[in-house]
């Protein structure tokens, strides 16, 4: 996918890799940018790994003429065009809508004018006014009403709709969407251990353990966007809130503990018994400590944006400015960069999205099988 696709371009990856699989599918990836060199380069990156991925070239922007009412609505005009050039190549369009980009493509299947049999699988992602809650002051301008009718247009008339989430679904549902008969729940796909996604990448040590087991956690990351809607602001106030004496004597107290189980498995093992993984009795915890080497540290990971009307980095950097712990700021950190930060001995994801319930970003994170924790969203149903 595009540079900076993020967790999106992951799932559409990885669904693409899994139908490849298939000795009568083929997929084509499309590149839908202005920008020639940005997807040249995503071209070489996907030919190199066999996948077929094509590029909207200026032609298809040389058209009749329209007034743009909003800003993906050349883009929109210039998928049709390549797909009338590709028409062979286009028995199914799968596409994530984002800003109406898909709505010509939509209304022409929608209408019949595509080669017959063609039929429109679109991906939801929530809006364009979903994008903007959480904003200290709403925008007056009536672009962002004609990006969310040109969304809903999209959805109305596709062929099916493939919803990640029932949360998903039921969002749109709630603000007046109308969906399409054909609508299905169908989670992304997620990598596998030791698939090719994740080459180069070091398991961390939290993949070794098995579920039920004590995690040593030691690290916590928040690994989304830099911005209010993805709960930046809730995360900050939580470790706002931590006691650093509190936190210190609650890690060497765990850390005692720990020790104490290992040498008892130790033991049991050299006495000819089977290692049994140590629990803590209820069967499920995360355990923060620290051993000799292992201190408390806070990773930021994820697009630099804006909270209160500066960039995130900024802000950030003001409030961690007095935080007794290691933060590690890693602002529009490249993916595999990103990845081996996950993969790290000890990490703790936590996802506290005020405006959803499965961000994308869950299927970069869970192949390591580190701990994630997730906040209640007061917009959940």
């Amino acid at each position: 996918m595009l540079k900076g696709g993020g967790g999106t371009a992951t799932a559409s990856h990885l669904l693409a890799n899994t139908l490849r699989e298939q000795d009568f599918t083929q997929v084509t990836f499309l590149g839908v940018t202005k920008e020639v060199e940005v997807c040249t380069q995503a071209q070489k990156v996907h030919k190199a790994a066999g996948l077929s991925f094509e590029c909207l070239q200026q032609r298809h922007f040389e058209q009749p003429k329209v007034v743009e009412t909003y800003p993906y609505e050349a883009l929109s005009h210039a998928i049709v065009a390549w797909l009338r050039e590709h028409a062979d190549l286009c028995e199914v369009i799968h596409g994530h809508e984002w800003g109406g980009v898909l709505v010509d493509a939509a209304t022409l299947s929608y209408f019949r004018r595509l080669p017959p049999g063609t039929r429109t699988v679109i991906v939801p992602h929530g809006g364009h006014m979903w994008s903007l809650q959480w904003r200290p002051q709403r925008s007056l301008s009536v672009e962002p009403l004609r990006i969310d009718h040109q969304e809903r247009m999209a959805i109305l008339m596709a062929d099916t709709l493939a919803s990640p989430t029932q949360h998903m679904r039921a969002y749109l549902n709630a603000r007046g969407w109308t969906l399409p008969d054909d609508t299905k729940i169908i989670p992304n796909v997620m990598p596998a251990l030791g698939s090719p996604q994740l080459q180069g990448v070091a398991p961390g040590e939290a993949m070794q353990l098995q579920t039920g087991a004590v995690k040593r956690v030691w690290r916590v990351a928040f690994f989304s966007r830099m911005e209010e809607r993805k709960g930046i602001k809730v995360f900050v106030d939580a470790l706002n809130m931590l006691n650093a004496a509190s936190l210190k004597q609650s890690q060497e107290v765990n850390s005692k503990l720990w020790r104490e189980q290992a040498a008892t498995a130790q033991a049991s093992s050299a006495g000819g018994a089977g290692v049994e993984r140590s629990t803590n009795g209820t069967g499920r915890r995360l355990t923060a400590l620290r051993g000799q080497q292992e201190e408390f540290e806070v990773y930021f990971l994820g697009a630099d944006t804006s909270v209160q009307y500066q960039p995130s980095s900024v802000w950030l950097a003001d409030q961690s400015r007095g935080w007794p712990w290691k933060t590690h700021l890693l602002m529009n950190a490249p993916r595999s960069e990103a990845l081996q930060v996950l993969a790290q001995p000890g990490m703790l994801v936590v996802f506290c999205s005020l405006v959803e319930n499965l961000p994308y970003v869950i299927a970069e994170a869970r192949p390591f099988q580190a701990p994630l924790c997730a906040a209640a969203s007061p917009l959940e149903s």
